[in-house]
Protein backbone atom coordinates (compact mmCIF):
# COMPACT_ATOMS: atom_id res chain seq x y z
CA UNK A 1 0.00 0.00 0.00
CA UNK A 2 2.87 2.15 1.23
CA UNK A 3 4.52 1.78 -2.57
CA UNK A 4 1.28 2.56 -4.41
CA UNK A 5 0.95 5.81 -2.56
CA UNK A 6 4.38 6.77 -3.44
CA UNK A 7 4.05 5.64 -6.92
CA UNK A 8 0.82 7.92 -6.83
CA UNK A 9 2.58 10.60 -5.14
CA UNK A 10 5.63 10.96 -8.15
CA UNK A 11 2.89 10.69 -10.84
CA UNK A 12 1.41 13.75 -9.53
CA UNK A 13 4.42 15.49 -8.83
CA UNK A 14 6.31 15.23 -12.54
CA UNK A 15 2.31 15.47 -13.59
CA UNK A 16 2.42 18.77 -12.10
CA UNK A 17 5.61 20.04 -12.80
CA UNK A 18 5.53 19.12 -16.78
CA UNK A 19 2.07 20.67 -16.91
CA UNK A 20 2.94 23.63 -15.40
CA UNK A 21 6.19 23.95 -17.95
CA UNK A 22 3.87 23.27 -20.97
CA UNK A 23 1.45 26.29 -19.64
CA UNK A 24 4.41 28.75 -18.70
CA UNK A 25 5.47 27.76 -22.69
CA UNK A 26 2.04 28.84 -23.90
CA UNK A 27 1.81 32.12 -21.94
CA UNK A 28 5.15 32.80 -22.95
CA UNK A 29 4.19 32.21 -26.86
CA UNK A 30 0.44 34.40 -26.55
CA UNK A 31 2.45 37.26 -25.31
CA UNK A 32 5.32 36.97 -28.23
CA UNK A 33 1.79 36.92 -30.46
CA UNK A 34 0.29 39.98 -28.75
CA UNK A 35 0.81 43.53 -30.49
CA UNK A 36 2.10 45.77 -27.62
CA UNK A 37 4.09 48.58 -27.27
CA UNK A 38 7.88 47.53 -26.05
CA UNK A 39 9.43 49.40 -23.03
CA UNK A 40 11.78 52.14 -24.56
CA UNK A 41 14.56 50.29 -22.69
CA UNK A 42 17.98 49.22 -24.98
CA UNK A 43 20.08 46.38 -24.78
CA UNK A 44 23.15 45.45 -26.90
CA UNK A 45 23.12 44.00 -31.10
CA UNK A 46 22.52 40.67 -31.95
CA UNK A 47 23.21 38.87 -35.14
CA UNK A 48 20.58 37.25 -36.89
CA UNK A 49 20.94 37.01 -40.62
CA UNK A 50 20.63 39.64 -43.10
CA UNK A 51 17.48 40.01 -44.85
CA UNK A 52 15.75 38.90 -41.88
CA UNK A 53 13.51 41.30 -39.47
CA UNK A 54 12.19 40.59 -36.11
CA UNK A 55 8.02 40.11 -35.90
CA UNK A 56 8.73 42.68 -33.10
CA UNK A 57 11.32 44.32 -33.84
CA UNK A 58 13.28 46.58 -36.27
CA UNK A 59 14.99 45.06 -39.60
CA UNK A 60 18.67 43.94 -39.74
CA UNK A 61 19.59 44.96 -42.80
CA UNK A 62 23.27 44.84 -42.19
CA UNK A 63 25.33 42.01 -44.78
CA UNK A 64 27.98 42.27 -42.09
CA UNK A 65 28.22 40.92 -38.83
CA UNK A 66 26.38 42.78 -36.41
CA UNK A 67 28.38 44.91 -34.15
CA UNK A 68 31.29 45.50 -36.45
CA UNK A 69 32.26 48.86 -37.81
CA UNK A 70 30.36 48.32 -41.17
CA UNK A 71 27.32 46.64 -39.28
CA UNK A 72 24.72 48.64 -37.03
CA UNK A 73 23.77 47.38 -34.36
CA UNK A 74 20.24 45.94 -34.03
CA UNK A 75 18.65 47.08 -30.58
CA UNK A 76 15.78 45.69 -29.61
CA UNK A 77 13.99 45.15 -26.17
CA UNK A 78 15.03 43.49 -22.95
CA UNK A 79 10.93 42.11 -23.03
CA UNK A 80 11.90 41.25 -26.80
CA UNK A 81 14.56 39.12 -25.81
CA UNK A 82 12.83 37.25 -22.84
CA UNK A 83 10.43 35.68 -25.31
CA UNK A 84 10.67 33.47 -28.42
CA UNK A 85 11.20 35.58 -30.99
CA UNK A 86 9.95 35.14 -34.33
CA UNK A 87 11.13 35.66 -37.66
CA UNK A 88 10.01 36.46 -41.24
CA UNK A 89 12.28 36.44 -44.36
CA UNK A 90 12.20 40.41 -45.79
CA UNK A 91 13.04 40.95 -49.29
CA UNK A 92 16.22 42.85 -49.68
CA UNK A 93 16.91 44.62 -53.29
CA UNK A 94 20.09 43.22 -54.78
CA UNK A 95 22.47 45.37 -55.90
CA UNK A 96 22.49 46.88 -59.49
CA UNK A 97 24.62 44.60 -61.87
CA UNK A 98 26.15 45.71 -64.80
CA UNK A 99 24.84 45.69 -67.93
CA UNK A 100 26.82 44.86 -71.19
CA UNK A 101 26.79 43.65 -74.74
CA UNK A 102 27.13 40.25 -75.64
CA UNK A 103 30.07 41.25 -77.94
CA UNK A 104 31.78 42.23 -75.07
CA UNK A 105 32.34 38.46 -73.80
CA UNK A 106 32.49 36.91 -77.48
CA UNK A 107 31.89 38.45 -80.97
CA UNK A 108 30.77 35.79 -83.05
CA UNK A 109 30.65 35.90 -86.53
CA UNK A 110 29.73 33.41 -89.65
CA UNK A 111 31.86 32.49 -92.75
CA UNK A 112 32.53 29.94 -94.75
CA UNK A 113 29.49 28.10 -93.37
CA UNK A 114 31.22 28.14 -90.18
CA UNK A 115 30.89 30.04 -86.40
CA UNK A 116 34.10 31.72 -85.06
CA UNK A 117 33.97 33.10 -81.93
CA UNK A 118 36.51 35.65 -80.48
CA UNK A 119 37.00 36.15 -76.73
CA UNK A 120 38.68 38.34 -74.61
CA UNK A 121 40.96 35.91 -72.55
CA UNK A 122 42.24 36.49 -69.07
CA UNK A 123 45.54 35.94 -67.99
CA UNK A 124 46.86 32.88 -68.36
CA UNK A 125 46.27 30.39 -65.87
CA UNK A 126 43.13 32.72 -64.05
CA UNK A 127 39.62 31.90 -64.01
CA UNK A 128 37.46 35.05 -64.31
CA UNK A 129 33.56 34.45 -62.08
CA UNK A 130 30.90 37.23 -62.45
CA UNK A 131 27.29 38.17 -63.05
CA UNK A 132 25.93 41.00 -65.12
CA UNK A 133 23.25 41.59 -67.24
CA UNK A 134 23.48 41.09 -71.19
CA UNK A 135 21.61 43.20 -73.15
CA UNK A 136 18.85 41.10 -75.15
CA UNK A 137 18.76 38.40 -72.97
CA UNK A 138 16.46 37.98 -69.95
CA UNK A 139 17.59 37.49 -66.23
CA UNK A 140 20.91 37.58 -64.83
CA UNK A 141 24.14 35.86 -66.43
CA UNK A 142 26.62 34.07 -64.40
CA UNK A 143 29.66 34.23 -66.74
CA UNK A 144 32.66 32.15 -66.04
CA UNK A 145 36.16 32.63 -68.35
CA UNK A 146 39.27 30.47 -68.00
CA UNK A 147 42.76 30.45 -69.66
CA UNK A 148 44.46 27.18 -69.37
CA UNK A 149 48.80 27.89 -68.81
CA UNK A 150 50.49 25.97 -71.84
CA UNK A 151 47.30 25.01 -73.84
CA UNK A 152 45.67 27.35 -76.46
CA UNK A 153 42.37 28.61 -76.75
CA UNK A 154 39.97 29.89 -73.94
CA UNK A 155 36.43 28.65 -72.13
CA UNK A 156 33.26 30.88 -71.46
CA UNK A 157 30.88 29.95 -70.04
CA UNK A 158 27.61 32.16 -69.86
CA UNK A 159 24.27 30.83 -67.94
CA UNK A 160 21.27 33.02 -68.41
CA UNK A 161 18.75 32.84 -65.73
CA UNK A 162 15.37 34.52 -67.29
CA UNK A 163 12.05 33.79 -66.15
CA UNK A 164 10.93 32.28 -69.84
CA UNK A 165 14.93 30.78 -70.94
CA UNK A 166 16.19 28.62 -67.87
CA UNK A 167 19.04 26.41 -69.21
CA UNK A 168 19.49 28.81 -71.62
CA UNK A 169 23.27 29.18 -71.74
CA UNK A 170 26.81 29.34 -74.21
CA UNK A 171 29.46 27.35 -73.95
CA UNK A 172 33.26 27.70 -75.54
CA UNK A 173 35.77 25.41 -75.28
CA UNK A 174 38.84 24.06 -77.17
CA UNK A 175 36.59 21.30 -78.87
CA UNK A 176 33.03 22.84 -79.38
CA UNK A 177 30.55 25.48 -78.83
CA UNK A 178 27.03 24.98 -77.67
CA UNK A 179 24.46 27.18 -77.35
CA UNK A 180 21.05 26.62 -75.77
CA UNK A 181 17.89 29.23 -76.06
CA UNK A 182 14.31 29.59 -75.86
CA UNK A 183 13.01 30.21 -79.74
CA UNK A 184 9.43 30.72 -80.28
CA UNK A 185 8.75 28.94 -77.11
CA UNK A 186 10.81 25.77 -77.98
CA UNK A 187 14.03 24.57 -76.34
CA UNK A 188 16.94 24.58 -79.30
CA UNK A 189 20.41 23.74 -79.15
CA UNK A 190 23.05 24.10 -81.70
CA UNK A 191 26.59 22.13 -80.76
CA UNK A 192 29.46 23.01 -83.32
CA UNK A 193 32.43 21.05 -83.71
CA UNK A 194 35.43 23.44 -83.12
CA UNK A 195 39.16 21.76 -82.88
CA UNK A 196 40.41 18.55 -80.90
CA UNK A 197 42.13 18.95 -77.38
CA UNK A 198 45.44 20.29 -78.19
CA UNK A 199 44.00 23.12 -80.21
CA UNK A 200 44.89 20.93 -83.96
CA UNK A 201 42.10 21.77 -86.36
CA UNK A 202 40.03 18.10 -86.81
CA UNK A 203 38.78 16.45 -90.24
CA UNK A 204 35.21 17.36 -88.74
CA UNK A 205 35.22 21.05 -87.89
CA UNK A 206 32.86 23.15 -88.35
CA UNK A 207 30.08 19.87 -88.08
CA UNK A 208 26.79 21.30 -86.66
CA UNK A 209 24.05 19.51 -84.78
CA UNK A 210 20.64 21.26 -84.33
CA UNK A 211 18.55 19.43 -81.78
CA UNK A 212 15.08 20.95 -80.71
CA UNK A 213 12.97 20.13 -77.18
CA UNK A 214 9.03 20.93 -77.34
CA UNK A 215 8.06 23.54 -74.86
CA UNK A 216 10.95 24.68 -73.82
CA UNK A 217 11.77 21.63 -71.73
CA UNK A 218 16.17 20.42 -72.13
CA UNK A 219 14.82 17.07 -71.16
CA UNK A 220 14.61 13.31 -72.83
CA UNK A 221 14.92 12.78 -76.63
CA UNK A 222 14.66 16.17 -78.70
CA UNK A 223 11.62 16.39 -81.05
CA UNK A 224 14.10 17.54 -83.59
CA UNK A 225 17.40 16.09 -84.49
CA UNK A 226 19.82 17.17 -87.60
CA UNK A 227 23.52 17.26 -88.37
CA UNK A 228 25.36 18.54 -90.92
CA UNK A 229 29.10 19.12 -92.19
CA UNK A 230 28.24 23.07 -91.61
CA UNK A 231 26.18 25.41 -91.12
CA UNK A 232 25.56 26.26 -94.76
CA UNK A 233 25.07 22.55 -95.17
CA UNK A 234 22.51 22.78 -93.25
CA UNK A 235 20.38 25.94 -93.98
CA UNK A 236 20.49 24.74 -97.79
CA UNK A 237 19.23 20.78 -96.53
CA UNK A 238 16.87 22.07 -94.20
CA UNK A 239 15.87 25.36 -94.98
CA UNK A 240 12.41 25.31 -93.21
CA UNK A 241 13.72 24.24 -90.02
CA UNK A 242 16.86 27.02 -89.95
CA UNK A 243 14.70 29.47 -90.55
CA UNK A 244 12.45 28.68 -87.97
CA UNK A 245 15.10 27.75 -84.84
CA UNK A 246 18.22 28.86 -86.46
CA UNK A 247 18.14 32.32 -87.99
CA UNK A 248 16.71 33.22 -84.30
CA UNK A 249 19.38 31.94 -82.40
CA UNK A 250 22.15 33.52 -84.81
CA UNK A 251 20.14 36.92 -84.65
CA UNK A 252 20.84 36.78 -81.04
CA UNK A 253 24.63 35.53 -81.11
CA UNK A 254 25.14 38.89 -83.22
CA UNK A 255 26.00 36.72 -85.98
CA UNK A 256 22.94 36.50 -88.19
CA UNK A 257 24.98 36.99 -91.62
CA UNK A 258 26.33 33.41 -90.49
CA UNK A 259 22.81 32.41 -91.49
CA UNK A 260 22.53 34.11 -95.01
CA UNK A 261 24.41 33.39 -98.10
CA UNK A 262 28.07 34.21 -98.72
CA UNK A 263 29.18 36.13 -101.91
CA UNK A 264 30.67 32.76 -103.17
CA UNK A 265 27.60 30.89 -102.50
CA UNK A 266 25.54 33.76 -104.15
CA UNK A 267 27.38 34.24 -107.45
CA UNK A 268 26.75 30.35 -108.07
CA UNK A 269 22.83 30.74 -107.61
CA UNK A 270 22.95 34.04 -109.66
CA UNK A 271 25.70 32.59 -112.57
CA UNK A 272 22.75 32.90 -115.20
CA UNK A 273 22.36 36.51 -114.47
CA UNK A 274 26.05 37.54 -114.05
CA UNK A 275 28.61 38.71 -116.59
CA UNK A 276 32.39 38.88 -116.28
CA UNK A 277 33.71 42.42 -115.99
CA UNK A 278 36.14 43.71 -118.46
CA UNK A 279 39.02 43.95 -115.94
CA UNK A 280 37.97 40.24 -114.33
CA UNK A 281 38.30 39.05 -118.21
CA UNK A 282 41.89 40.32 -118.87
CA UNK A 283 43.15 39.27 -115.36
CA UNK A 284 41.91 35.64 -115.49
CA UNK A 285 43.14 35.21 -119.56
CA UNK A 286 46.72 36.20 -118.04
CA UNK A 287 46.37 33.65 -115.33
CA UNK A 288 44.55 31.08 -117.51
CA UNK A 289 48.00 31.07 -119.78
CA UNK A 290 50.34 30.39 -116.78
CA UNK A 291 48.47 28.07 -115.35
CA UNK A 292 49.98 25.82 -118.25
CA UNK A 293 53.48 27.42 -117.77
CA UNK A 294 56.21 25.19 -117.68
CA UNK A 295 57.53 25.89 -114.05
CA UNK A 296 55.55 24.88 -111.39
CA UNK A 297 56.12 28.14 -108.85
CA UNK A 298 54.45 29.90 -112.26
CA UNK A 299 51.28 27.49 -112.22
CA UNK A 300 51.21 27.60 -108.61
CA UNK A 301 51.34 31.40 -108.62
CA UNK A 302 48.69 31.01 -110.66
CA UNK A 303 46.07 29.64 -108.92
CA UNK A 304 46.97 31.30 -105.86
CA UNK A 305 46.44 34.51 -108.15
CA UNK A 306 43.09 32.84 -109.17
CA UNK A 307 41.91 32.56 -105.48
CA UNK A 308 42.79 36.59 -104.55
CA UNK A 309 40.04 37.04 -107.34
CA UNK A 310 37.51 34.77 -105.51
CA UNK A 311 33.93 34.34 -106.83
CA UNK A 312 34.84 36.88 -109.66
CA UNK A 313 37.26 34.27 -110.69
CA UNK A 314 34.78 31.77 -110.50
CA UNK A 315 32.67 33.19 -112.38
CA UNK A 316 34.79 33.23 -115.12
CA UNK A 317 35.90 29.63 -114.74
CA UNK A 318 32.40 28.73 -115.37
CA UNK A 319 32.25 30.13 -118.75
CA UNK A 320 35.28 28.62 -120.16
CA UNK A 321 35.16 25.67 -122.39
CA UNK A 322 36.79 22.84 -120.48
CA UNK A 323 37.44 20.96 -123.93
CA UNK A 324 40.23 23.68 -125.39
CA UNK A 325 42.37 23.42 -122.38
CA UNK A 326 45.07 21.29 -121.63
CA UNK A 327 44.99 18.64 -119.11
CA UNK A 328 46.89 20.95 -116.25
CA UNK A 329 44.79 24.15 -117.10
CA UNK A 330 41.33 21.92 -116.26
CA UNK A 331 42.59 20.06 -113.48
CA UNK A 332 44.05 23.32 -111.64
CA UNK A 333 40.53 24.85 -112.82
CA UNK A 334 38.53 22.21 -111.28
CA UNK A 335 40.71 22.07 -107.95
CA UNK A 336 40.19 26.23 -107.80
CA UNK A 337 36.02 25.31 -108.31
CA UNK A 338 36.06 22.72 -106.09
CA UNK A 339 36.22 25.26 -103.12
CA UNK A 340 33.95 27.56 -104.81
CA UNK A 341 31.05 24.90 -105.68
CA UNK A 342 28.75 24.67 -102.79
CA UNK A 343 25.77 23.73 -104.20
CA UNK A 344 25.21 20.61 -107.17
CA UNK A 345 23.44 21.94 -110.67
CA UNK A 346 19.67 20.97 -109.15
CA UNK A 347 20.02 23.34 -105.51
CA UNK A 348 21.40 25.81 -107.29
CA UNK A 349 18.41 25.86 -109.47
CA UNK A 350 15.63 25.39 -106.63
CA UNK A 351 17.42 28.72 -104.82
CA UNK A 352 17.51 30.51 -108.20
CA UNK A 353 13.60 30.24 -107.82
CA UNK A 354 13.48 30.53 -104.04
CA UNK A 355 12.23 33.91 -103.11
CA UNK A 356 13.62 33.65 -99.06
CA UNK A 357 17.05 32.89 -100.97
CA UNK A 358 16.63 35.93 -103.29
CA UNK A 359 15.71 38.13 -100.31
CA UNK A 360 18.67 36.78 -98.65
CA UNK A 361 20.95 37.96 -101.40
CA UNK A 362 20.10 41.23 -101.05
CA UNK A 363 22.19 41.97 -97.84
CA UNK A 364 25.49 40.71 -99.30
CA UNK A 365 28.18 43.52 -99.57
CA UNK A 366 28.71 43.13 -103.08
CA UNK A 367 26.45 45.48 -105.29
CA UNK A 368 26.69 43.57 -108.48
CA UNK A 369 25.46 40.93 -107.05
CA UNK A 370 23.03 42.32 -105.01
CA UNK A 371 21.25 44.03 -108.21
CA UNK A 372 21.27 40.51 -109.90
CA UNK A 373 19.39 38.91 -107.16
CA UNK A 374 16.90 42.04 -107.17
CA UNK A 375 16.26 41.78 -111.08
CA UNK A 376 16.08 37.78 -110.43
CA UNK A 377 13.18 38.46 -107.44
CA UNK A 378 11.26 40.41 -109.72
CA UNK A 379 11.47 38.01 -112.46
CA UNK A 380 10.27 34.90 -109.95
CA UNK A 381 7.16 37.08 -108.13
CA UNK A 382 6.82 39.80 -110.60
CA UNK A 383 7.00 42.32 -107.91
CA UNK A 384 9.68 45.26 -108.53
CA UNK A 385 11.56 45.84 -105.25
CA UNK A 386 13.26 49.32 -104.72
CA UNK A 387 16.85 48.30 -103.40
CA UNK A 388 19.49 50.50 -103.11
CA UNK A 389 22.69 48.40 -104.05
CA UNK A 390 24.59 51.12 -102.32
CA UNK A 391 23.03 51.32 -99.21
CA UNK A 392 25.63 50.26 -96.43
CA UNK A 393 25.46 46.37 -96.14
CA UNK A 394 23.97 46.51 -92.39
CA UNK A 395 21.01 49.08 -93.35
CA UNK A 396 19.75 46.50 -96.07
CA UNK A 397 20.31 43.33 -93.55
CA UNK A 398 17.77 45.49 -91.07
CA UNK A 399 15.53 45.35 -94.24
CA UNK A 400 15.45 41.98 -95.25
CA UNK A 401 12.03 40.93 -93.20
CA UNK A 402 10.41 44.02 -94.57
CA UNK A 403 11.22 43.05 -98.25
CA UNK A 404 10.17 39.73 -97.81
CA UNK A 405 6.83 40.19 -96.58
CA UNK A 406 6.62 42.72 -99.65
CA UNK A 407 7.91 39.62 -102.27
CA UNK A 408 5.67 37.25 -100.33
CA UNK A 409 2.54 39.30 -100.43
CA UNK A 410 -0.42 38.01 -102.58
Amino acid sequence: MKRSISAMAMVAFFGGLIGGTICGQMRTLHEAAEPRTLPPERVVATGHPPGFMLENGPAVTASAPAGTASAPATAITRAAIARPIIVRPMAIQPPALRTIKLGELALFTGRGGRLFVTVQPPASGQVYYYQVNVEGFEGMAIVQQTSLEGIPGNGLTINFNGPTGRGAYIQLSRTELRVRMAIAGEGVELTQQMKGDLGEVLDDAGAVTMNVWRNGVYSGSPAVSLRAADLRRLRVEQPVTFRKYLRPLLAKLGAERAGLPDAPEAAQILTPLLTVDSATETKFAAILADLDADAREMRDAASSKLRELGWHAALAARKVDMKKLSVEQRVRLRDFLAEYTYLDDRQAEQCRSDVDVLVDCLALEDAVLVKAAAAQLEAVTGKKLTVDANLPAEKRLAMLEEWRKTAKDR
